[in-house]
């Protein structure tokens, strides 16, 4: 960053150099012109004049062309920047549209003025906007896929148990059996509504938050025993030390905290691993840390970690169920 303001100062400083050369070029030029301009005139028109009065007329005419011809670099440069503007304002319209591919270039337009011209900056803030809004266009996509497919899995299941149900020489328990199965499938289809419901609400900023004082040890232990035929089934370890405190905040919203961070621990460590949970802290502070002998997060994807629908290994995720929504609600 501070590379790029370097070479943007070094950019401006040689456009303002470039510019003074430029206008005193064009001075010696256009008073060149307009002496011989004059000179041709006197000849022409047969007068005669004293050296002053020629002196003053070769003056007056260079001014003369300096006005012509700083109305037309005016007006040029008026055209110019309406060009830029009217570029600017089609991409906005464009991005509210919702084509985010857009990106504006205005080429020499301001770019001589270096980096941190006003326009300059307006230009490269709107693209990076454009950029950003396109990771998360990509991102949003992916995510209603990948909660299609979730939803599809319930469904076929209540669809195809109901089916069978309707055939007749099914046993009395079979079809309690069945019937278990739907109403397994239909809580867990409700679960996943309501989530989608909760994410709505978080997203839109309004989303009401009941603050209460609550044993924070307790959730936690809560959340370990509600995910144990999950634990269990991979053969994990769990080490906990988890000292009584208490914690004053949404319960509902962190109780969805623990069971994600533990759910997602489960998900992606090798059979046989260990979770550990630890708390300490005092009376005004607690600090809970989660670790596990999985794969973990690269570095480079950390700082994404809180980016919505992002999912840090595309190819272990798709051998990986979830869509990243938190599907389980414990107390």
């Amino acid at each position: 960053m501070e590379s790029s303001r370097r070479n943007g100062r070094r950019q401006e400083i040689m456009w303002v150099v470039a510019r003074v050369a430029i206008a005193l070029a064009a001075a010696y030029l256009l008073f060149t012109a307009a002496y011989f301009l004059s000179g041709g005139i006197f000849q022409v028109a047969a007068v005669s004049m004293s050296a002053y009065g020629r002196v003053m007329v070769t003056v007056a005419t260079a001014f003369f062309l300096i006005a012509i011809g700083g109305a037309i670099f005016a007006r040029s440069g008026a055209l110019k920047r309406q060009q830029a503007w009217q570029s600017l304002l089609e991409a906005i319209r464009q991005i509210a549209q919702g084509n985010f591919q857009v990106r504006v270039d205005l080429g020499s337009i301001v770019r001589h003025e270096g980096l941190d011209h006003p326009v300059q900056q307006l230009v490269d803030s709107l693209n990076s906007m454009a950029e950003e809004l396109a990771k998360l266009e990509s991102m949003r996509q992916e995510f209603i896929g990948n909660v299609s497919h979730e939803i599809q899995s319930p469904l076929a299941a209540i669809g195809g148990f109901a089916s069978i149900l309707k055939q007749e020489g099914i046993s009395s328990s079979q079809r309690t059996q069945y019937l278990d199965i739907i109403c397994l499938e239909s809580e867990r289809l409700s679960r996943m509504t309501e989530s989608l419901l909760k994410l709505t609400s978080l997203e839109s900023g309004y989303h009401p938050v009941h603050e209460e004082t609550f044993q924070g040890d307790r959730q936690i232990r809560a959340a370990v025993v509600a995910l144990e035929p999950l634990w269990t089934e991979k053969n994990l370890s769990l080490e906990m030390v988890l000292p009584s405190f208490f914690l004053t905040g949404d319960r509902d919203l962190l109780s969805h905290v623990w069971v994600n961070c533990l759910s997602n621990a489960i998900k992606f460590i090798s059979p046989g691993g260990t979770v550990k949970i630890d708390a300490r802290g005092g009376d005004d502070e607690v600090e809970v840390t989660m670790t596990d002998t999985g794969v973990g997060i690269g570095a480079d994807e950390l700082p994404r970690v809180f980016e919505r629908f992002y999912k840090a290994d595309r190819s272990r995720t798709r051998a990986t169920a979830g869509s990243g929504l938190a599907f389980e609600q414990f107390p």
